[in-house]
């Protein structure tokens, strides 16, 4: 360990990156500010303790510390930033704070034991590839506060089981759930105007989708799965329209 005493305010990028007998670290109260990769790839760090209430984060903070299993984060922080836990394989678990809006492009991908997390009713933006190929997550609460889910945003995640998709969200990425081969029940809600091209792809239940709109919704949507395409769905398909389908190269629109 290391003791960085009580008058610290800053720590620059790389300063501890390649720290390979680095076991455990406590940033004190007086940081504010922590710089690119600062601890990336001490891949013996075990422990991360931060004093602080808040903290000016770079990007990549623990990238590549594969040995990663407990991290109190600033209580007060409003982003988890991108790559913060990128490749941290041995974390289980991890607390976000009630203060986080939003979580960065792939900040916790490739964490491949987590196996659950709580999404805090502050967060409203969850980045692209979030939580990319956590091959252990089995649940996630998308609480309906959420408003924006980015592309294959649990791309990977072959051991999540159910999801049930936020209320407020009316668009379902491209690659979102993306060979997420355990997955047994989706529920969809009706504000989903959209849902893009290989969203589901893989998803081998398409008979356990639970939409909640009307007939067409449900055919566009396991279409949109067995077809790897994208479905746009209009003010006339949910008024439920017979006109059918228009087909595309790689969209299908209800009319």
């Amino acid at each position: 360990s290391i003791d960085l005493g009580n008058s610290v305010s800053k720590i620059d990028s790389y300063v501890f990156q390649y720290c390979e007998s680095l076991t455990e670290i406590e940033l004190p109260q007086s940081l504010t500010s922590l710089g690119y990769q600062a601890f990336g790839d001490c891949i013996s760090l075990k422990k991360a303790v931060f004093l602080s209430e808040t903290i000016n984060f770079n990007r990549k903070i623990f990238s590549g510390c594969t040995s990663l299993e407990e991290v109190i984060l600033p209580s007060k922080i409003t982003t988890i930033t991108e790559r913060f836990f990128q490749n941290c394989t041995s974390l289980k678990k991890i607390s976000i704070p009630e203060t986080v809006t939003t979580i960065y492009y792939m900040a916790f991908s490739d964490c491949s034991s987590l196996k659950s997390i709580t999404i805090p009713k502050s967060v409203t933006t969850i980045k692209g590839s979030a939580f990319y190929d956590c091959t252990s997550l089995e649940s996630i609460n998308l609480h309906d506060d959420i408003t924006s889910l980015g592309e294959e945003v649990f791309r990977y995640c072959k051991s999540l089981k159910s999801i049930i998709i936020p209320s407020k969200l009316s668009i379902i990425p491209k690659n979102c759930f993306w060979d997420c081969e355990s997955l047994t029940e989706i529920i969809i809600p009706e504000g989903v105007t959209t849902i893009e091209g290989s969203a589901f792809s893989s998803f081998s239940h398409p008979e356990r989708i639970k939409i909640k709109q009307r007939t067409k919704r449900i055919v566009a949507a396991v279409l949109a799965m067995a077809m790897m395409c994208s479905v746009n769905i209009t003010a006339s398909a949910q008024q439920n329209n017979s006109n059918g389908l228009i087909l595309s190269a790689n969209s299908l629109t209800l009319t």
